[in-house]
């Protein structure tokens, strides 16, 4: 879906609770010399605590990675599966095949990821500054300058949202190099930008649509029953049936 919603959550996220949004508050908490100082002073695990504690740290760490490479991978095979999709007139190729174009492009595919993700950290923390900024003895200026902040970041945002669907596109369709991609990718979105923020605009508005839907849709899936239960309650006395 671009990634739109994602990083309008994030950025929403920072000025809110003037944090770098996901992620990005534990990592610092887990690197910091000072909390591994406490665990390791806080108790005696024993040679077998130890054994035990590295063994989970190997666990969790390899199924971490285990899932980055399934949603690499699986990123690169549903963009194989459309474009065949698109070329053949409604026909998907097999499982297998779009999985392994997804695998022979995983560390470009990684690559792309991993810089959009970077980029979505430095607008989150150039909001979170003008968040603090406007906090600590605003003036109008520092309002106006959050506000500013707030939008091009959003848009800046957006744009790198657009740029990594058709850079992965070009790498796994048109087998371009790294460079290569993203020089096109570009080089798309100046000539298709109104499109690509009217689809941003629409997918958006769609996620938003289909939310109240599925809240109204649980509500009334919930209290139906129970609104019929106790009518029929009601209309038989029945306590039981009440309950």
């Amino acid at each position: 879906q671009l990634g739109v919603l994602e990083l309008l959550s994030k950025v929403a996220l920072a000025s809110s609770s003037v944090r770098a949004g996901g992620l990005w508050s534990y990592l610092v908490f887990f690197l910091s010399p000072g909390t591994w100082s406490k665990f390791f002073n806080s108790g005696h695990l024993g040679a077998d605590g130890w054994m035990w504690f590295i063994w989970m740290l190997l666990i969790i760490g390899g199924l971490l990675l285990a899932l980055l490479f399934a949603a690499v991978v699986s990123q690169g095979a549903i963009v194989y599966s459309a474009a065949k999709y698109a070329k053949r007139e409604s026909a998907f190729p097999d499982d297998a095949e779009a999985w392994h174009k997804g695998v022979g492009h995983f560390w470009r595919l990684l690559s792309l990821n991993l810089l959009r993700k970077f980029v979505f950290i430095l607008m989150a923390l150039l909001v979170l500054w003008s968040t603090v900024n406007a906090l600590v003895e605003p003036s109008g200026f520092d309002i106006v300058l959050f506000f500013m902040v707030f939008i091009l970041s959003s848009l800046v945002g957006m744009v790198v949202s657009f740029l990594l669907v058709y850079a992965v596109a070009y790498v796994v369709v048109e087998e371009y190099s790294f460079g290569r991609a993203l020089s096109s990718a570009w080089k798309l979105f100046l000539g298709h930008w109104m499109v690509s923020f009217e689809v941003g605009f629409l997918l958006v508005l769609t996620n938003i649509v289909v939310l109240v839907l599925a809240m109204g849709a649980l509500v009334y899936f919930f209290l139906l029953p129970v609104l019929l239960g106790t009518f029929l309650a009601q209309a038989f006395g029945s306590l039981v049936l009440f309950k």
